[in-house]
């Protein structure tokens, strides 16, 4: 909402090298794609990353000694189950540059963490 004016000029609210407050106006085109665009760190695309997070629960049940069998394990597994977070992007712990990266809070073209599911049976004679 707030590039939809794409006309006229913007001061941008700095100060100059002498201590006085910019008034040197810009043409809004480039208000937008230098000093508001791709990879200005501007007041709007800074946010809280904060998060918490299920990782992974996993419940499991063993059954001694049943007729044939010494023992028979059930178990059952999740991973990223639940996410809370105030963060509007995709999710707070990805990054454009990787895992490992010192490159971090770059949200563009990220995927989310997957939910994964899995269900296990061990039966030992």
């Amino acid at each position: 909402e707030a590039s939809g004016d794409g006309e006229g000029t913007f001061t941008i609210p700095v100060v100059n090298e002498d201590g006085s407050a910019n008034d040197i106006p810009v043409e809004a085109r480039d208000y937008w794609q230098y000093y508001k665009g791709d990879f200005g760190a501007t007041e709007e695309a800074i946010q809280d990353g904060g998060w918490v997070r299920l990782r992974e629960l996993s419940l499991g049940y063993v059954i001694n000694k049943v007729k044939y069998f010494r023992s028979i394990e059930l178990s059952v597994s999740a991973r990223n189950l639940w996410l809370s977070t105030d963060y509007t992007g995709v999710d707070p712990e990805t990054s454009l540059t990787g895992a490992g990266s010192n490159y971090t809070g770059i949200d563009w073209f990220v995927m989310p963490n997957t939910k994964s599911y899995s269900v296990g049976l061990k039966v030992t004679l």
